[in-house]
């Protein structure tokens, strides 16, 4: 059975790539058009160090960056057929966030390192003492303790929030003005893990959005389709019920919510073109896209296909 690992969305919203991994172990790249639903490039057999990584999917404004080993990444271009540069020796890659489009952050052991996508080498490296929790596009960084959250700028810390959390749970969800952003922690008091919406203009925890007491991390998705809404994916592992909630943040009002077939394994966001893209654990039609439709938006907006692999 083959399980979506990660899926990511051109900059543009006309591409989906989808990194797929089947139980023999192998890995396939696929980009599929959007508007179609036709593959048009394939990588198959990746060698990713000739090892099994925590495999890094993001899409930049000159292509497709993948991680090719605990160490180095590469930036191919959109068809997967060149490598345009790489990055070698950066240490051990734990995560890597697109935070402009040509700039990527990667979290290295107890520093964030930024790369311009443009150019090989370093644009700055920021060490942090506690967990880091994001990295937005100004390389303010939002790090925690276990009483509280900071914004940073290098070692000068801009603002702090009371946040009481045995377990935070990182994500690269800012809205798309980086007004907003929403985790995911685990309450000291009542043991279950709940979304959190923080307001980072005001400087304050919003709501909490939802909370389920057997949550798995490695389940947790949580991903923008606007400046007020969010798509999150929850699941009853005891009733096998999986769906996935929209939410508008601001009032943390539960907007609609609709159940899915399994799992979801991995989830995407397109907030230009309101497209979510769903990778499943197992499922016969292994992934979908989904066009969310808000309040307010323009009836003549083009219709997002419904399609599986």
């Amino acid at each position: 059975m083959t399980v979506v690992q990660k899926v990511a969305f051109s900059l543009n919203g006309d591409t989906l790539y989808v990194f797929t991994r089947n139980k023999w172990n192998l890995a396939t790249l696929m980009a599929w058009d959007i508007s179609n639903g036709m593959l048009i490039a394939e990588k198959r057999d990746l060698a990713l160090g000739g090892f099994w990584i925590v495999f890094k999917l993001v899409t930049v404004k000159a292509g497709v960056m993948l991680q090719t080993s605990w160490s180095t990444l590469e930036l191919w271009n959109f068809k997967m057929s060149e490598c345009i540069r790489s990055w070698a020796d950066l240490g051990d890659i734990l995560e890597v966030i697109r935070i402009a489009e040509e700039r990527v952050a990667c979290k290295v052991n107890s520093k964030v390192i930024i790369l311009d996508t443009t150019m090989e080498g370093m644009v700055s490296t920021v060490t942090f003492r506690r967990y880091l929790v994001a990295c937005n596009s100004k390389c303010h960084m939002i790090t925690a303790d276990d009483a509280e959250l900071r914004m940073q700028c290098g070692d000068v810390v801009l603002w702090k929030i009371p946040f009481r959390a045995s377990c935070l749970f990182q994500c690269d969800t800012f809205s798309p003005g980086e007004q907003y952003y929403v985790l995911a922690g685990r309450s000291t008091a009542d043991k279950e893990t709940a979304l959190y919406v923080l307001d980072l203009v005001a400087r304050t925890t919003l709501h909490k959005l939802c909370s389920v007491s057997d949550w798995v991390p490695h389940y947790l998705y949580w991903k923008f389709v606007s400046d007020f809404e969010c798509v999150a994916n929850l699941s009853d592992e005891r009733r096998s019920y999986f769906c996935l909630r929209l939410f508008n943040v601001k009032s943390g009002d539960l907007l609609s919510e609709i159940a899915t077939e399994t799992k979801v394994y991995s989830l995407k966001a397109c907030p230009r073109e309101r497209l979510i893209a769903i990778g499943f654990e197992h499922c016969k039609g292994n992934f979908k896209v989904l066009q969310v439709k808000l309040p307010g938006d323009d009836d003549s907006r083009k219709k997002g296909k419904l399609f599986s692999d």
